[in-house]
């Protein structure tokens, strides 16, 4: 979140301000002599809180963001809490399975009167509230690591990097796409990164190194590996790769 505030033009100090997290002991503040390292960055000098409904009082946050694997987590009170304070409170309830969501689609949006913009990391059905239709959105990682695992093999890349990440975040069409095609989108997903930053050539994940003389082979491969994969394919997309110049 931090990077991709950083990408618009916001310091990084003030994009931290905008990022406050809650783990099992509560909020997470400077004052607590608990945090291990990766924490403490993220910390800030502000009243403790040891439940999450305390924390969404006390720092009135637009969006909640479920990743802890933990059912139940946004239970009524604190979605309608979110609803006081928000027009449109953002709701995404990210873990799976279903039964380790945080809410589900029925919950935020019937806590909110219809108001949430929810989000989930399993499917659900559409929702009917008083003769409204909601169709819950999925934000799920099977929009981005099969994109980024192809690149990586396509380009024998060493490394991966959170910049990767960030760019296989927004590349896939800029909104979700079908989940029923999200391999093609993977395989044909391109990214042109924005000015004025210094890209030396716009990267294609799924695309082969731009030495590769038999680029459109390569790319019929990748999708033939996407869509039906074998290990024959995958052998043959790997032999190729290694005589690619290699992306550090």
């Amino acid at each position: 979140m931090v990077e991709a505030l950083k990408a618009h033009g916001i310091a990084e100090a003030d994009a931290r301000r905008q990022c406050w997290f809650v783990d099992s002991k509560g909020l997470v503040v400077a004052s607590r002599t608990d945090l291990i390292s990766h924490k403490r960055p993220f910390s800030h000098d502000h009243a403790g809180a040891t439940t999450l409904l305390q924390a969404v009082e006390s720092i009135k946050p637009n969006m909640l963001i479920g990743v802890s694997g933990i059912p139940g987590t946004f239970d009524e009170t604190v979605v309608r809490a979110m609803g006081k304070l928000n027009q449109h409170p953002v709701i995404f309830a990210l873990s799976n399975p279903t039964s380790k969501g945080e809410c589900n689609a029925e919950q935020a949006y019937g806590w909110t009167d219809g108001r949430a913009v929810f989000a989930s990391g399993s499917p659900f059905p559409d929702f009917d509230l008083e003769g409204r239709i909601f169709k819950p959105g999925q934000g799920n990682n099977a929009y981005i690591f099969p994109g980024v695992g192809l690149g990586l093999i396509s380009s024998g890349a060493q490394r991966v990097t959170d910049e990767m990440f960030f760019v296989a975040g927004i590349a896939p069409i800029r909104t979700f796409p079908l989940v029923a095609s999200i391999r093609i989108c993977n395989a044909s997903a391109r990214y042109q990164p924005p000015s004025p930053k210094p890209w030396p050539k716009s990267y294609s994940i799924g695309d082969s190194p731009p030495c590769c003389v038999r680029k459109i082979w390569v790319n019929a491969c990748k999708r033939s590996c996407m869509i039906h994969p074998t290990s024959t394919t995958f052998d043959r997309l790997w032999s190729l790769s290694t005589k690619c110049s290699r992306v550090a």
